[in-house]
Formats: C-alpha cells, structure tokens, sequence
C-alpha cells in the first residue's frame, strides 16, 4: 500500500484483501505462505485456478456443458486445467505433510492437525490425500472469496453514507472509554 501510495497509483482493496485472506488461508490450512502480497511475486498459479475454477463451476449452469466438456474448450477446459493445477499444489503439499510427519515434524495447520490426530487415536485408515486435498480446497475457497469479498463490502458501505463512519467512530470510543473507565477501578480495587 506505501509503494502504491508514493507513486500515486490507485490501489484495487479487494484484490489486496483477497491476496491477504487467500494467504492467511493457505497458511492455515497448509502451513506455508505463498506470498500473494509479495510485490516481487509473480501472479500466484493455484490462486488463478481457483479463480478459474470458480468461474468454470458458474458457467456450467448457463452454457450447454456436455458439449464443452468433451471438446475441453471455453470455461470447460479452463475447469479442467485449472483442476489439474489445483490437484498437483495441494497433493504436492499433503505429500510433503506426510513426509513431515513421519520424520517426527509436528505442524500447525489444519492438515498435519488432521494427518496427526488419526494417528495419536491409533485409527489404522489415514485419510485419503483426495479427501484432505477436497477439506483444503473448501477451506481455501470459503476462506479466500468469501472473506475477501465481505471486507470490500464492508468498508464500501461504511465508506458511502458518511454518517456510518461516523456511529462507528463514536461506538469505538465510547467502548473504548468504558473499557479505561473499568481498568482504571480495577487498578484501584473499587
């Protein structure tokens, strides 16, 4: 946003805050950061196919599916590709997920907890690399549009009608005195 602000270019919010949420997401589902934000990295490759992906799903319902399908051209090969790029990330993640943890690696994210559960409950079936590729994918879907999308819409409808700013501004500090007024009797054992 400072180098956006230096050289007076105008930023796109919800293209930031999707790039904000779908990296908080990916960390918390995979346990890395695939930098989005980054202004040195390049357009991020799964992000574009789940882009592509949700788009190809939408199309579906409007454009004569069989058809494209068996071509695998228009939004049904954009799906199949963006598929693909999907599958390979996220099996390549839970594939090192598993190394990880079979050399002792304990992670944090949402699929080591998974992967690691099972086996401190002694469950002999792990989870299937599909059915921890499909828990990923819903999280980062749910977590990346969904999120992305609230934010931009929140700060426009606190942004339009001046009025809102303003009710928010006086609750924060009328909260936010409560709160002094509470620790200040506290402190004093009142």
């Amino acid at each position: 946003m400072l180098q956006a602000a230096k050289h007076g270019n105008v930023l796109d919010l919800e293209d930031l805050f999707m790039r904000f949420v779908f990296d908080s997401a990916y960390m918390i589902v995979l346990g890395r950061n695939p930098n989005s934000l980054s202004l040195s990295s390049a357009a991020n490759e799964i992000a574009k196919a789940i882009d592509d992906r949700t788009e190809g799903v939408f199309h579906r319902h409007i454009m004569p599916r069989k058809l494209l399908g068996w071509l695998v051209v228009g939004s049904e090969g954009r799906l199949a590709r963006a598929r693909k790029i999907i599958n390979r990330h996220l099996l390549e993640h839970i594939s090192l997920k598993r190394e990880e943890l079979h050399k002792g690696v304990q992670g944090s994210d949402l699929i080591a907890m998974y992967m690691s559960s099972q086996a401190q409950n002694g469950e002999s079936k792990a989870y299937s690399d599909l059915s921890l590729r499909d828990t990923a994918l819903g999280f980062l879907f749910v977590g990346r549009d969904l999120t992305g999308t609230s934010l931009t819409w929140f700060l426009w409808l606190v942004s339009t009608p001046p009025r809102v700013e303003e009710k928010i501004i006086d609750a924060v500090k009328e909260e936010g005195s409560k709160r002094c007024h509470q620790r200040s009797k506290a402190a004093m054992g009142v």
